[in-house]
């Protein structure tokens, strides 16, 4: 489990000077993991090379207490750090023609009863895209009842993929919750908490959530990293597939389900902040 924090804790290592101001500040609570592109992004090994516009990304550091950094060590399937996002805000870049996604630790932290998930992200239509995720916990690729948690877009293939579908999904509860008003080329806060056995919510910036049930004994399968950009190869459970193209501003999760107050309040934060 992560350390509960009754105070906001950040890193702050690596400043990467991002031109669109102050981060939102995570709300106090279990904070498990927080990537932010204006703090900590290098382009080596060693942390010692900031990333700047149009570098390779080699390490993502975690600004939560866990330091749960996030890595790609093969050279060609590194996503790309930018600084041309809206607002002058820097973000990461994963592009689905070079395969891009990166892991994070293998932890059983991330194998939670519990967790509250938040994604700022812009999709950018590139093609049809069906099942290509954001992120992914513990797919073990042999069957859809011992997988743990993603959060994806499905049914992207309207013309102009203009509206595609965001989705969560518990892949061992059989419960998929889809939110089919999320826009392109527009930043969007998404949002997928659940807490086994008692509620199960996917929001997507101010859109009605959507609501589901859930198990009461979630199984995580075998364990593997956590994939950001990607899922588990469904016929190969080491390797990678579905990566989506987008424009990753921030994740951070929590191993707690966090109030509706809570997250309507940095869902907020995060918005306004991202010019949503």
């Amino acid at each position: 489990m992560s350390f509960f924090i009754p105070f906001v804790y950040r890193r702050g290592i690596g400043s990467n000077g991002g031109g669109g101001g102050n981060s939102p500040t995570p709300p106090s609570g279990s904070l498990l993991l927080d990537l932010d592109p204006n703090l900590g992004v290098f382009s080596d090994a060693s942390k010692l090379s900031s990333s700047t516009d149009g570098d390779l990304v080699y390490t993502w550091v975690d600004q939560s207490p866990n330091s749960y950094d996030v890595k790609q060590t093969d050279s060609s399937e590194r996503p790309v750090y930018k600084t041309d996002g809206d607002n002058g805000e820097p973000y990461v870049w994963f592009d689905d023609s070079f395969n891009t996604h990166m892991f994070i630790p293998n932890d059983s932290s991330f194998d939670t009863s519990s967790m509250t998930i938040f994604i700022v992200a812009e999709i950018t239509p590139v093609s049809e895209q069906d099942g290509d995720n954001f992120i992914t916990n513990s797919y073990d690729g042999t069957t859809e009842t011992n997988g743990g948690w993603r959060v994806y877009v499905e049914d992207w293939d309207s013309p102009g993929y203009s509206t595609p579908t965001i989705t969560a999904q518990m892949e061992n509860s059989s419960s998929d919750l889809s939110i089919t008003n999320a826009e392109v080329n527009q930043n969007q806060v998404i949002v997928h908490r659940f807490e086994e056995g008692v509620s199960n919510k996917l929001r997507v910036n101010n859109l009605t959530e959507s609501n589901g049930p859930i198990t009461t004994n979630i199984n995580y399968g075998t364990r593997y990293d956590v994939v950001l950009g990607a899922r588990r190869d469904s016929s190969d459970p080491s390797g990678v597939a579905l990566y989506l193209p987008h424009k990753l501003y921030r994740c951070v999760i929590y191993d707690e389900y966090l109030d509706d107050s809570t997250v309507s309040t940095f869902v907020n934060n995060l918005m306004n902040h991202h010019n949503i």
